[in-house]
């Protein structure tokens, strides 16, 4: 009993340091609704400039905390005033992107200055003192110091917010930012007080997280993870649910290393998804009156759009003609007005002024003179791409093969996110399961790798309806994350499968690789050898990949599906007012995607030949590549992730030799276009020129 007495103990323990990591989390969201994915890198920020102090001034780290605080301070109300309060907004994206650039540029900065060597804030003898409570029981003196420490900034928080000027400004904000700034409370100043007083916080986390344990510059995804998994269990916006929360995760990786050391952080992960699937709106609700409010505002709301779409088809087509003459311009010359493709001729048609129709001066289109002209350059392209291994070498053909699954897994990215609005941060998982499942395939079943592809998409899909359950909960940007807690938690199961390589990973056999279905075949068309002619059947599969990927969702939002896409991204509540089902639009959205994605990440580990756990759910390397090259090319269009896809194999190319700061150069990239361009340079041509290769708009265009 002593032993898990000393388990709980330990575990309420390290519950104080993950409420620190959440509690700055906690308030920025609570009063901006802003999600910051850099926030665990800011934290290792702030243990580096802890310790950077304490070498150059030979202070101790308390001290070196406090004189770090104002810097940070000051650091956090112009960040916030500069960059993040540009991205505050109705859509979710731009905080999200703009901050995952940031902790790419955070990541790789700290990297460059203070190397990857793992880094201690040394306390002295205060580190290994410890107070015995009794009956073999004892707790650490900085284990105590740390909840101590929660629970005094908690108490802190909760007085600035509840009583004072300040705090009255802060729920004012939180509750409804117009009617604030029309009362005369400056947002924005307001925003940048809660972020530096957040990064007080921060400094205050980074300094237990230094005296406890060892940290270096790529460890700030996790403390992010802990952060958000406090927050979610104990309910937004309550400082006291999220201690309350970081002590349930805790306890829960306290006994998971007590059964089993390798399941320490699994066990936090699971603890999580079994409180989001029991109590989805946390353990302590927070704001109630406030959610009460927003429920009533919300419900009349809906009543009047729902009133609105009972008028039938006559109010949509008396809305058309008023609101959207806007949207005519001149293309080629002629007056053009566009609509959505789901609706019918007639129903377009229908939209014209009395007597237009029947004098022939308006036809329908769908394809534009420079989209023609493009697909049929297109045409060629493909036919070259098709002829190309008869005689160009394996280099151009595997850089060709990694184009290709980027661009099939950036269009289903941008399917979820550009048009679904289900901004993932975590399709990682199913590029690692397809390549897990493309290993059993053919390892231990035996099938053939180009029948198995299919087949472990089709698997994917299956383990993305669960996935659905958990993560639908959430939303917006807590969708994000929480996609990004599912890939870990499939990443730390799979690491526990001997079978498939344990931690470290495996090897495909030589009977897999060179005994692909049609490798014979494809040696005497060519005379190659075994591992060239592999490498034509990767590079034809890839390709066929990507283009089916295009195919399919030009089809998709072609669809009155991709009128329902539309109507759920630009407002769920009136989506599903006229007659959307959001929840099951978005699940087989989802679904489809985490199948598509699966057979991608089968292509690339049949390719790769090698498979391990922290490379197969890498968010690097299968999401944020992704995300760069969707936002850079142009999210919302089927052509952005193809431009996105050139200009990132382009920087790759000449860039990567860089290192580090060709990454720092990735994440300023994608802030600056996110800032100034967020339509990407796709999404700039199309709004200039009319440019439109796969149109997915029916249009009215002026004959006469």
């Amino acid at each position: 009993m002593t032993a898990w007495a000393n388990t709980l103990l330990q575990g309420i323990m390290l519950g104080g340091l993950y409420a620190l990591f959440a509690a700055g989390l906690s308030l920025v969201f609570g009063i901006m609704r802003l999600v910051n994915l850099a926030h665990g890198d800011f934290i290792v920020l702030a243990a580096f400039v802890i310790l950077a102090l304490m070498q150059v001034l030979g202070i101790d780290p308390f001290l070196a905390t406090l004189l770090a605080s104002p810097l940070l301070f000051a650091f956090g109300y112009g960040l916030q005033s500069q960059l993040l309060n540009r991205t505050l907004g109705r859509d979710v994206l731009p905080p999200l992107l703009v901050t995952f650039g940031l902790s790419i540029i955070i990541q790789n900065g700290l990297l460059e200055v203070f190397s990857a060597d793992s880094q201690r804030l040394r306390a002295g003898a205060i580190e290994t003192a410890s107070i015995a409570l009794g009956g073999g029981i004892a707790v650490g003196t900085t284990q105590l110091l740390t909840l101590a420490s929660a629970v005094a900034v908690i108490l802190m928080l909760n007085h600035l917010i509840h009583r004072t000027e300040t705090g009255r400004a802060f729920r004012a904000t939180s509750d409804d930012p117009e009617v604030a700034q029309l009362m005369g409370i400056d947002n924005g100043r307001i925003f940048s007080l809660v972020t530096a007083i957040a990064m007080v916080v921060i400094a205050v986390s980074a300094l237990h997280l230094g005296m406890r344990a060892n940290f270096d510059p790529t460890i700030g995804p996790a403390r992010l993870l802990h952060a958000f998994e406090a927050v979610i269990i104990g309910g937004l916006g309550s400082l006291w649910g999220t201690l309350a929360g970081g002590i349930l995760i805790g306890v829960a990786q306290a006994i998971g290393a007590k059964i089993n050391p390798e399941w320490q952080i699994l066990s936090g992960h699971l603890a999580f998804l079994a409180a989001l699937v029991l109590r989805p709106q946390g353990l302590f609700a927070g704001h109630q009156r406030r959610a009460a409010d927003w429920r009533k505002h919300l419900r009349a709301r809906l009543e009047a759009i729902t009133e609105l779409a009972r008028r039938g088809w006559e109010e949509v087509v008396n809305f058309i003609r008023r609101e959207w003459i806007s949207s005519r311009r001149r293309i080629g010359g002629k007056r053009t007005i566009v609509y959505p493709t789901a609706l019918s001729p007639r129903q377009i048609r229908s939209t014209l002024e009395p007597g237009q129709a029947g004098q022939g001066r308006f036809r329908i289109a769908v394809a534009t003179l420079s989209g023609r002209h493009l697909t049929a350059a297109t045409g060629g392209v493909v036919t070259l791409l098709v002829a190309l291994p008869a005689f160009a070498g394996r280099d151009l053909l595997n850089d060709l093969i990694f184009v290709f699954t980027m661009l099939a897994l950036a269009q289903f990215w941008n399917l979820l996110a550009g048009y679904a609005g289900l901004v993932s941060v975590g399709q990682q998982a199913f590029v690692g399961l397809g390549g897990y499942l493309m290993f059993a395939a053919t390892v231990h079943l035996g099938i053939d790798a180009l029948i198995a592809i299919p087949l472990c998409g089709l698997l994917a899909g299956t383990l993305a309806l669960p996935t659905a359950l958990a993560v639908f909960r959430l939303r917006g940007a807590y969708f994000a994350i929480g996609t990004w807690v599912i890939a870990e938690v499939y990443r730390l199961v799979l690491a526990q499968f001997k079978a498939l390589g344990g931690g470290t990973g495996m090897s495909l056999p030589v009977f897999v690789t060179n005994e692909v279905a049609g490798i014979e075949w494809v040696k005497a068309l060519f005379d190659v050898r075994t591992s060239a002619a592999r490498d034509i059947i990767t590079y034809w599969a890839a390709l066929v990949l990507a283009l089916g990927t295009i195919a399919l969702v030009c089809l998709i939002l072609r669809s009155r599906h991709g009128l329902a896409l539309a109507a759920i991204r630009d407002s769920e509540v009136a989506a599903e007012s006229v007659g959307v089902d959001n929840f099951k639009t978005k699940l087989w959205v989802y679904v489809v995607t985490a199948a598509a994605t699966g057979m991608v990440g089968a292509l690339i580990y049949l390719q790769k030949a090698r498979i391990s756990p922290d490379a197969a759910f890498s968010v690097l390397d299968w999401t944020a590549y992704v995300i760069f090259i969707v936002v850079i090319g142009g999210i919302g269009t089927i052509e952005g992730p193809i431009v996105g896809v050139l200009v990132f194999y382009i920087l790759q190319t000449n860039l990567a030799h860089l290192g580090t700061w060709y990454l720092m150069l990735l994440g300023l990239f994608a802030i600056l276009v996110m800032l100034f361009a967020p339509r990407g340079i796709w999404g700039y041509l199309s709004q200039r020129y009319g440019f439109a290769l796969f149109p997915i708009r029916r249009r009215l265009v002026q004959t006469g």
